[in-house]
Parts: structure tokens; sequence; C-alpha cells
């Protein structure tokens, strides 16, 4: 009988001292955080604080007239949307209106990371100016957008400026590939991928007011070791190899979606303009060591991988179809060679400053060469 009286006591004091140590551990914990991020502010000065990039979307393009800093490790840059929703200078559409080229694409366009005016199309017009060719070009890109949406921008946007008669598609390997038709509206309407928003909310806070958090995670991003161990306890994902541009089985999508580019030139000539395509390469096809990385990381059987399977189809297709296309990945090959690493930021897979600049060159070498720059003087 004593022993069934005191049950319900026995237990009510269990789960007392349950509590309380639970408790006192996670009081330990954040206290242990709050030392920590204390010491590191001390030590580094706050300099590690990051700040998200919330751009806010308009459907197609961004929502007009935004201004946002973003800072990373490598880069602290400041982002303003004009009022036509593009991250491009607030051109004014009165009076007599100078001759000009369109680029259209994502984020490479864009300029991801760098200040606008490092961006290869401002560069491009900047070296232009420089040679007495007194054009614009209209920064067109726009993160995280496909082939689809490149052909509506530019028909709701720049196909009825007639002081356009050069379009510049830039065609990222890793993006562009599309995996069928386009809805039967044939309207393609953009919506950005929404984060789980708890997770997404608690990143961004922890980015933009915790040092220590932004220390420890560029620790991890340096740290192939470190990134390894993180991947294997399932705190980060495990890195993927895409196989789209890689297998040959994919080729059905490569034809649709060259396809689509070819309709696009056809469209263009009817209207007196001509067309570049602007070939943007993966990474791993510039870098050996990041491509054998990812393999290993992976899991990936290198036997399934025809690194350059795309890049080889493309080219072939837009000889015979008379598209002119300028490939980038044997000029960024070669100037990594050269320079390993120097071309890309380290902690992403955009181009860094250096990687615009080698562009910028090798998109007016290429202009000059095919007599584009005198053809937007004469038309």
């Amino acid at each position: 009988m004593s022993s069934q009286k005191n049950y319900p006591v026995t237990m009510k004091k269990f789960i007392k001292q349950t509590l309380g140590n639970t408790l006192l551990a996670l009081g330990s914990i954040v206290l242990t955080l709050l030392l920590l991020e204390a010491a590191t502010r001390v030590a580094t000065g706050r300099k590690y604080l990051d700040i998200d990039l919330r751009l806010r979307n308009a459907g197609l393009v961004y929502e007009p007239n935004q201004k946002q800093r973003w800072k990373r490790l490598e880069w602290d840059t400041f982002y303003g949307i004009n009022s036509q929703g593009f991250r491009d200078f607030e051109y004014s559409d009165k009076g007599s209106k100078p001759k000009s080229l369109v680029i259209l694409g994502d984020s490479f366009v864009e300029g991801f990371g760098v200040d606008l005016a490092k961006s290869f199309p401002k560069q491009l017009e900047q070296r232009l100016h420089d040679a007495g060719w007194s054009y614009r070009v209209y920064n067109a890109g726009l993160q995280g957008r496909q082939t689809p949406a490149y052909i509506q921008i530019y028909d709701r946007f720049f196909e009825n400026k007639k002081e356009i008669p050069l379009v510049i598609m830039a065609f990222c390997v890793v993006m562009d590939i599309q995996r069928g038709p386009a809805p039967d509206s044939g309207q393609i309407s953009y919506e950005s991928r929404r984060p789980n928003q708890l997770v997404y909310g608690i990143k961004r806070f922890l980015c933009e007011y915790s040092v220590l958090y932004n220390f420890t995670r560029r620790l991890v991003k340096f740290n192939p070791k470190i990134r390894l161990l993180m991947t294997k306890l399932g705190f980060m994902g495990v890195v993927g190899f895409d196989l789209l541009p890689t297998d040959p089985r994919y080729k059905p999508y490569w034809e649709y979606t060259a396809g689509m580019i070819l309709d696009f030139q056809k469209r263009l000539r009817s209207q007196g303009k001509e067309f570049v395509l602007l070939l943007i390469p993966m990474r791993e096809q510039i870098e050996n060591d990041r491509f054998k990385e990812n393999l290993e990381k992976s899991g990936t059987d290198p036997r399934s991988i025809q690194l350059f399977a795309f890049n080889d189809f493309i080219n072939a297709y837009c000889r015979r179809q008379g598209i002119r296309i300028l490939d980038l990945t044997p000029i960024l090959k070669s100037a990594n060679n050269e320079r390993p690493g120097g071309y890309h930021f380290e902690t992403d897979n955009h181009w860094n400053v250096a990687g615009h600049t080698l562009v910028t060159n090798a998109l007016f070498d290429f202009l000059m060469k095919n007599g584009l720059l005198e053809y937007v003087r004469s038309h």
C-alpha cells in the first residue's frame, strides 16, 4: 500500500528533476553560446556580420526601385533595381536614343556578388565607349530565370525598342536546359522558390546578427574536411552532380532547348536583328580539381559523366543552323590554367570581378571580329 501511495510523489519528483536538469542544460548552452558570441565579436571587431539579399519579385522581373546592400565574405555590394525591374542604370527614354544592345540571362549577367559597374554588360558598355562606340548595353539578367523567361523578357521590355538591333542571350549550361515544353499559354511567370520560412527566418536572423554563426559558417565553407564531416553528420546537404548536361540520354531535352533558341533567332532575323548565344560553362568544366572533388563527394560514377557532352552538341547545332555562338569554356579554361581558381568566387560558383573582365574582353573581341558592332551602328 505504501509503495502505491508514494508512486505519484516519486514520479512527480522525477519529472521535476528531469525538467530542471533540461532547463539547466539549455541555459548552460545558451550562456556558452552568448559568451562565445561576445568573444568572437571582440576578437573580430564584428567584421563577420553578413547582410542577406532579399529582393522582392514582381512576376517576371524584380519589383521596381528597390535598393539593398548585400554582404558576404567575398563581397559587399549595393543592389539598385531600376524602374523597369532590372539591376541596371536608369536610362531615359526621352529624346533621341543611342544605338543599343541587350544581354539576356540569369545571375551571371546580373552581376552576382559584384558591383553593377563591374558586371560584364556594364564593363562592355564602358569598353565600347572607350573605343568610340557610344552604345547602351542593357543588363537584362535576373537571378533564377531560364531560357523561356529570357525570351518573354525580351518580348515585354525590348522587342519594340528600335534602337536595339543586336540581342545576346547568356546560356548557363547548368541551369538553362529545359526539361519539357512551356505551359500551353506560352507565358512564363517566374515564381521565386520559397524555402521553409521558419528555417530561412532563423538563418537570416543569425546571418545578420550573429558573428559566431558567420565565423563558423565560413570555417566550414573554406575547409573541405569540416564540410565533409558536417555532411556526414547531416548538417549539410550532399554535393550533387547534375547529369542533365553531361549524359547523352538527355539529348531530347537538349534538342528541345536548341529548337527554342533557333526559333527565337528566326524571329529576331525577321525583325532585322542579329543574335548571339553566349555559352556559360559549369565551373567543373573549368576546374578539374573541383570536378574530381564533387564526383567523390556525391559518389557519382565517373563513367556516367561526359563532361562536355552538351557543349559539343550545342556548338555543332549552332554551326549547322547558322547561330552565332561564343563558347566561353575554352577561354575560361585556358585562363584558369594560368591562374587557378582566379575567376570564380572561392565560396560561390559565380564569377568574381576578374571573371567578368575576362568575359568582357572575350565578348568585345567576338563582336568586333564578326562585324556586329558595325552592324549595330548601321542599323
